[in-house]
């Protein structure tokens, strides 16, 4: 038999006060049944639909009543790619701010904020997601304070989780089978024990054949283990076990020879009159060409970044890698100055359509439809480079 909404929900909400999260999580349940049972061909899911009607409420109410019926991090959970398996999973929708307590919860997904969003990683627009249900409940809460209060980036935390995953999992191994010890230290009161990081760095040795994977492996543990310091008495000779010296192998990376950079600068500037969203990528790319500065960096331009001095010189204020959330300034040419000022100007049609959209504030965005609304977009300049590398790897020096 085919169901209503009203044999869903028996008392249909009349007023702002009506919708709450018990009425979302109700309608959510039936929308999510009928996700199953319709049809392939439709051109919206009914969880989808709903998600249109609770973004139409959140603007009615707030613009008309003065009403917000949910806290904002969930309107904005409402409109991200997975939301449905998120919600229907049991995930918490938060926001990151270290200067509240650490969440006890073990599922969590992390909205990006003006917090997170303030670095100059790509990343810093997605979301953030973990789920401590597959660790040794014994280390739950240790892992929890150390996701949220450890001095690096949560980005970075949660991305190397798995490397504490798989140290926790050879340490119940350990344990469980009771291993022999490969150096006698019985008087040792550490959680992690000299013979058991002696065990763990000879398991992950013989698993990550890549020495960039194995120096990222103990240097995610080393800083877990730093962390907490007191409550594992942890002993520089700890540490000395899982250093990472000698493990660096790289060269300093592939430089782009004068030839390379003619072919591939080339090749944008062919691709550049096809639209304004290429036209952006040649930008990217010659800033990248006339500065120093990162490519993450670039792509977290801020519209207000450039200051013109009264001294005729030019001020660009932008965020580094190890700048911690600081912006930094320095001085550039006219023609770094013309480039950014030609990227605001063929973004300005993007951020008028989706003024209040959170990317709004940043230079190389361009505007795409989802789903439910219009919503503008970080514009994917790794990508697009790789896609040139590959179309002229014929004629370059080097196509890595």
């Amino acid at each position: 038999d085919t169901l209503s909404l009203h044999d869903a929900l028996p008392i249909l909400p009349s007023s702002a006060e009506d919708f709450n999260k018990n009425t979302f999580n109700t309608q959510f349940k039936f929308m999510k049944e009928l996700d199953i049972h319709e049809s392939a061909d439709k051109k919206y899911k009914p969880t989808q639909i709903l998600i249109y009607i609770y973004n139409f409420l959140k603007n009615k109410f707030s613009n008309e009543n003065n009403i917000d019926i949910f806290p904002s991090v969930f309107y904005l959970a409402l409109n991200i790619k997975n939301f449905a398996k998120y919600y229907t999973d049991g995930y918490e929708f938060l926001f990151f701010n270290p200067a509240e307590p650490t969440p006890i919860f073990d599922k969590v997904c992390i909205i990006p904020s003006a917090f997170t969003m303030n670095n100059s990683k790509i990343s810093n627009i997605n979301v953030q997601s973990y789920n401590l249900e597959l660790y040794p409940e014994k280390y739950r809460e240790d892992i929890r304070n150390f996701i949220w209060n450890s001095s690096t980036d949560i980005h970075t935390n949660i991305k190397d989780l798995t490397y504490i995953k798989k140290f926790l999992e050879v340490k119940n191994a350990y344990d469980k089978n009771n291993i022999s010890s490969l150096y006698q230290n019985d008087f040792s009161e550490s959680e992690f024990n000299d013979d058991f990081l002696y065990f763990y760095r000879k398991v992950v040795e013989q698993e990550y054949s890549s020495k960039n994977t194995l120096k990222s492996a103990l240097k995610q543990i080393r800083r877990f283990l730093k962390f907490h310091t007191d409550k594992y008495n942890v002993t520089q000779i700890h540490f000395d076990i899982l250093n990472i010296k000698k493990l660096d192998c790289s060269n300093g990376g592939t430089p782009i020879t004068d030839n390379d950079v003619n072919v591939i600068y080339s090749k944008f500037e062919e691709m550049q009159s096809i639209s304004p969203i290429n036209r952006l990528q040649a930008i990217v790319f010659e800033l990248f060409i006339h500065t120093n500065i990162r490519i993450g960096s670039i792509l977290n331009f801020t519209r207000d970044c450039i200051k013109y001095k009264s001294d005729n010189s030019i001020e660009l204020r932008y965020l580094l890698k190890t700048s911690n959330h600081e912006y930094v300034t320095q001085l550039i040419t006219p023609i770094t100055a013309n480039l950014i000022e030609e990227a605001i100007k063929i973004t300005n049609l993007f951020i008028n359509d989706c003024i209040d959209d959170r990317l709004s504030n940043f230079i190389f965005v361009h505007k795409y439809k989802s789903n439910t609304k219009l919503n503008l977009k970080r514009l994917d300049f790794y990508n697009y480079f790789k896609s040139v590398i590959k179309s002229e790897s014929e004629n370059l020096d080097n196509d890595d």
